[in-house]
């Protein structure tokens, strides 16, 4: 198991050894800043580099009424480097549920 030394992207990834693809768990706090040379560095991997998990990104690209800093950065880094980003078909954010965890 590898661990980032990235301050502001945690990250978790896990080698399969029956494959040559490196996937890569993201969480990007939405109180930090998505920064492109920490993308840039993890998508230097390759293209056996898988990234998922939550970047706290928002555009209307991805079906999001409003953007963000993060999305925007995204969004360029996605233009500028041939790559599309695979978002839910639905918002999973709901601003009116104010509890967390599942419901009883």
């Amino acid at each position: 198991m590898f661990t980032s030394s990235l301050p502001r992207i945690e990250s978790r990834n896990l080698f399969i050894s029956a494959h040559l693809s490196k996937q890569f768990s993201i969480y990007i706090p939405s109180s930090k800043k998505l920064l492109r040379r920490y993308l840039i560095a993890l998508l230097a991997l390759g293209d056996a580099a898988i990234l998922f998990g939550d970047f706290n990104c928002k555009n209307p690209r991805w079906d999001y009424p409003i953007f963000n800093y993060n999305g925007n950065k995204l969004i360029q880094l996605e233009d500028r480097l041939n790559f599309e980003p695979i978002a839910p078909s639905t918002s999973i954010y709901y601003p009116d549920i104010t509890t967390i965890g599942p419901p009883p």
